[in-house]
Order: structure tokens, then C-alpha cells, then sequence
């Protein structure tokens, strides 16, 4: 049973990569809320010299794209349950001819 050119990822880490990228987007996405509203408890995650308002928006900005790059892992993720799941149905189905 060999590695289709669709078929990267199995359905264990599949489903443990979804479950990671809707932590991560989630969690980015309120920091990068709480960066972009200039909170002060996060200005201690500025460099030293750099603690500015437009640093402060600037790291929200990154957590923002951050969140973006999960949002493409979920989709990957996602798209590699469905393969698996098709070609367990497939599986399932030839079995039975037999």
C-alpha cells in the first residue's frame, strides 16, 4: 500500500494537526487582539528599546499572519481526513466484494 501523491499524512497526525491549528489560531488571534489594543501587560514582550505603539501593533500584526499559516495547516489538515477517509471507504468497500 503505497503513498499517493495526495496521501502525505496519516489519519492520527491529521487529526492531531487540526486540533493543534484551531489552538493556535484561536490563541493568536487574542493575542494579536490584545497586542493591537496596546495591553500593557504584554509590553514586556517588546525589546527593550523598541517599546513603542507601532512595535506594539506590529507584533499583533504578526500574530495575526501567524494565525493565518494555521488556518492553511487546518485546511491541509482537513483535506488529509478527507483522503483517508475515502480511502478507508474504498478499503471497506473492496473487502466486501471479496
Amino acid at each position: 500500500m503505497g503513498c499517493s501523491p495526495t496521501h502525505f499524512c496519516g489519519p492520527k497526525c491529521s487529526s492531531c494537526c487540526m486540533i493543534l491549528s484551531v489552538w493556535g489560531v484561536i490563541f493568536l488571534v487574542i493575542v494579536g487582539a490584545l497586542f493591537q489594543s496596546k495591553a500593557r501587560a504584554f509590553i514586556v514582550d517588546i525589546e527593550e528599546g523598541h517599546r513603542t505603539a507601532t512595535a506594539m501593533e506590529d507584533a499583533g500584526r504578526s500574530c495575526y499572519i501567524a494565525a493565518g499559516m494555521y488556518v492553511v495547516t487546518f485546511a491541509l489538515s482537513f483535506w488529509q481526513m478527507k483522503v483517508n477517509s475515502a480511502k478507508a471507504s474504498i478499503a471497506t468497500r473492496y473487502e466486501s466484494f471479496e
